[in-house]
């Protein structure tokens, strides 16, 4: 399952409408903000972080999710969580400051294919199939699978 907290209507669209043309396999869920995202994590049985990517914009009207990364990583279930940024900025302060607050990834928008690939080239704990006729998948390594 792919998270995405994105408070643009447009961001939303384009982002459920390349999965879908792409072939990304994950589903994609979005959430407009960090408390709706909360609660579908603390109320639905369906969520399991160690099989999740969660994706957060930096510009949030609300927030710089920079701050949604930091809280999320206090609470117990966003530990074990693959969570980053994805932004149109291409400013290396704006990527530092994302792995600062404990973001395992910081790539451009839009989040498509391309990307999703890129977040597993970036993070260890996940492996993409590459096969571009076929739907995208992801794995979660264990520690063991790990170099």
């Amino acid at each position: 399952m792919v998270y995405m907290i994105d408070d643009s209507d447009d961001e939303s669209y384009m982002t459920h409408l390349y999965f879908d043309r792409q072939q990304v396999g994950p589903t994609l869920k979005h959430f407009y903000d960090l408390s709706a995202f909360v609660d579908h994590v603390t109320e639905s049985d369906e969520f399991d972080p160690i099989g999740s990517i969660l994706v957060v914009d930096l510009n949030l009207r609300s927030r710089k999710g920079t701050d949604v990364i930091e809280e999320i990583r206090g609470e117990a279930w966003g530990v074990e969580l693959v969570a980053g940024i994805c932004s149109g900025s291409e400013d290396p302060a704006d990527q530092r400051s994302a792995i600062a607050a404990g973001a395992d990834f910081f790539v451009g928008k839009p989040l498509d294919r391309d990307m999703v690939s890129r977040i597993c080239e970036i993070e260890p704990r996940l492996e993409a199939s590459s096969d571009s006729d076929q739907p995208l998948t992801i794995d979660r390594l264990m520690e063991q699978q790990r170099g």
